[in-house]
């Protein structure tokens, strides 16, 4: 959607259209970068669900599971009850249970997905429908061969590899031909607040009171 607004806003100023290239692939990649990056390997605990998160091993991969959807539930207990019957208890019986009761179960799952290697787990898993998958480090998501492809990966200050915006843009991995800097505090305050329905008086005041920030001048 932001990519498709920059484009109609580009249009109106250029009176030139675009090609939007917009890859699903790309989007998972970049909304991963957001959260940790392809330069280090510091791991995040920030889960939505106790049972949408990424979990350790015991051969120090990562295990990613992602349930959600009630249905998953007990085709994972299947499987995963055997090892850890506590798992089955009728406290984690609903999602609204598993959320309310977050920190005991995800307790759980941390001791669970550490007795086996990961491979292990997908091996026990096969078949079951249940979304289970080994996350791949970020050494292994920067050479991914669909992401080179792509050219999904620039490099930033100090060779720092980022993920740009993930949208072709006229076939090219850039920004659209616009640049348009980030307004600095005040600096549209009078247009906006015109645009608002706010007299020059009112503005004047709120401006004088500090209620919106001063206005840049045009010299500065």
């Amino acid at each position: 959607v932001g990519a498709i607004l920059a484009a109609l806003f580009d249009r109106s100023v250029t009176g030139q259209g675009c090609y939007l290239d917009m890859s699903l692939f790309d989007a998972a990649v970049f909304s991963t970068g957001t959260r940790t990056g392809f330069n280090t390997v510091q791991r995040s605990n920030v889960h939505l669900f106790p049972t949408n998160d990424v979990f350790d091993a015991a051969d120090g991969r990562q295990i990613a599971i992602t349930i959600v959807e009630q249905h998953f539930w007990p085709k994972f207990l299947n499987v995963a009850a055997t090892m850890q019957p506590d798992l089955a208890a009728p406290s984690f019986a609903t999602e609204t249970d598993r959320r309310t009761n977050g920190d005991a179960l995800h307790g759980l799952l941390v001791e669970l997905f550490a007795t086996r290697a990961a491979q292990e787990w997908i091996a026990m898993f096969e078949g079951t429908d249940v979304p289970i998958e080994i996350c791949a480090t970020p050494e292994e998501a920067a050479n991914n061969p669909q992401l080179l492809a792509r050219e999904l990966l620039l490099r930033g200050e100090a060779g720092a590899k980022f993920c740009p915006f993930p949208v072709l843009v006229d076939e090219a991995r850039k920004p659209g031909r616009r640049y348009i800097a980030a307004p600095k505090a005040g600096e549209h305050s009078r247009e906006l607040l015109g645009e608002l329905g706010f007299d020059d008086f009112t503005i004047e005041r709120l401006i004088h009171d500090g209620v919106v920030a001063e206005p840049i001048s045009s010299g500065s």
